[in-house]
């Protein structure tokens, strides 16, 4: 009760691989699960993820979910550089 926890995990859908294991959608659903009990046991959050169906599909019920857009200049493909839809999901603040 009365902490706060941060979350920046790999974007979902990214194909990032930061672990041997990477990153996957399992994970994504075991973070949000973890997330939902923090906020029950009185913590507030902040998660920050890629804009996907599935993000907000684990989120939706019980956290806000605010679209954001991340400005993205560096990528080999010049024509990809630009806006990147992503969401800052934020429970247990006002309640």
């Amino acid at each position: 009760e009365g902490d706060t926890v941060y979350a920046d995990p790999p974007y979902h859908k990214a194909g990032v691989k930061y672990t041997k294991g990477g990153f996957n959608e399992s994970d994504h659903e075991r973070l949000a699960t973890s997330l939902y009990y923090a906020k029950e046991r009185g913590a507030s959050f902040f998660a920050h993820n890629a804009d996907t169906d599935m993000v907000r599909y684990w989120y939706e019920e019980w956290a806000e979910i605010i679209p954001m857009a991340e400005k993205r200049r560096i990528n080999s493909k010049g024509s990809e550089r630009g806006d990147v839809p992503c969401v800052l999901i934020v429970g247990g603040v006002d309640e």
